[in-house]
């Protein structure tokens, strides 16, 4: 019994601290109701998140609002990002470290948009207005417009600081003997030209592979 009463103990302290990391991972509960902005008084608790260019790229408009923006935010856990998506425009394949994500379509569609889990598995949708869909944390996920006009839509997602790593990004970062090698490639066959660099817009548009109106084959709404 004595044994046993050791290993309940064991477990219990490993599972515990299993627990405790996972917990310490997501963003703090708050210790006050807000962290004031004493400049801007009630103002600090209004953004316009509608009425901001924000971020331009081929693709679209990107109009974030989190900590550094709206400082309101601060210690309140999530974040929201405004998209506005011409046709055939993408948000290419990224991942959020510290956030799962929620999407709303307000207008335009379908707006197809997937991620792949950690089986490999890909989970590919037709959003059309008022259509919502989750990207679980961490994992790599994308969306992009295949329809005629703007696609504009809100992503909600669990971190004052979600972070957004960009998968192409990532990968030509890495020496090129590192990707050739990856990819099952040679150096002299690695194409570093066609993968984005750091700093550049982070909504890309197809010049070719994308018929706005006409979904991928196996794709319905």
């Amino acid at each position: 019994m004595a044994a046993l009463k050791g290993v309940s103990v064991a477990l219990f302290a490993l599972f515990g601290g299993a627990l405790v990391g996972f917990a310490a991972a997501a963003d703090p509960d708050p210790l006050v109701d807000f962290v004031p902005v004493d400049a801007l008084g009630d103002a600090q608790f209004k953004f316009a998140l509608g009425n901001s260019t924000g971020i331009v790229g081929p693709g679209g408009q990107i109009q974030p609002a989190n900590v550094i923006n709206f400082p309101a935010l601060t210690s309140q856990g999530q974040s929201l990002v405004r998209f506005n998506l011409r046709p055939c425009g993408q948000n290419p394949p990224h991942t959020h470290p510290r956030a799962s994500e929620v999407i709303f379509l307000i207008s335009g569609g379908p707006l197809l948009v997937g991620f792949v889990d950690t089986t490999g598995i890909p989970h590919l949708n037709a959003l059309m207005p008022g259509d919502v869909t989750v990207f679980p944390r961490g994992l790599v996920h994308f969306q992009q417009n295949f329809g005629t006009e703007n696609a504009i839509y809100i992503a909600g997602l669990n971190s004052q600081n979600p972070g957004v790593q960009p998968m192409f990004t990532a990968l030509g970062a890495f020496p090129a003997p590192v990707l050739a090698t990856a990819l099952n490639t040679s150096v002299a066959n690695l194409t570093l030209t066609a993968l984005p660099k750091n700093g550049a817009p982070p909504l890309g548009s197809a010049a070719s592979g994308c018929v706005p109106g006409s979904l991928p084959p196996g794709i319905r709404v």
